[in-house]
């Protein structure tokens, strides 16, 4: 349920009004929650089939000044997915 929540976050990453530093900042902190949590789960091969899109998450959310949160919004939609049954 944690991860569906934070997942839904993309929505978020889509709004044009916050500034993308502000938006870098979440996407660090979102990142490492996400990645937490799916490591925490007792179905490996949900864990591997999520591994491509956390990684993707982290090199996007490793360059603030680089930050675009609408590519970031994609992906994380992706692995939103990717969670639904």
């Amino acid at each position: 349920q944690a991860l569906l929540r934070l997942s839904a976050a993309h929505i978020d990453f889509a709004e044009p009004k916050t500034p993308a530093v502000i938006q870098a900042r979440r996407a660090e902190r979102l990142v490492l929650a996400l990645d937490r949590l799916v490591h925490a789960l007792p179905d490996k091969p949900t864990v591997v089939a999520l591994q491509p899109s956390l990684n993707q998450m982290f090199k996007q959310a490793q360059s603030m000044p680089d930050f675009q949160p609408a590519k970031f919004a994609v992906v994380l939609a992706e692995f939103e997915n990717k969670l639904k049954p």
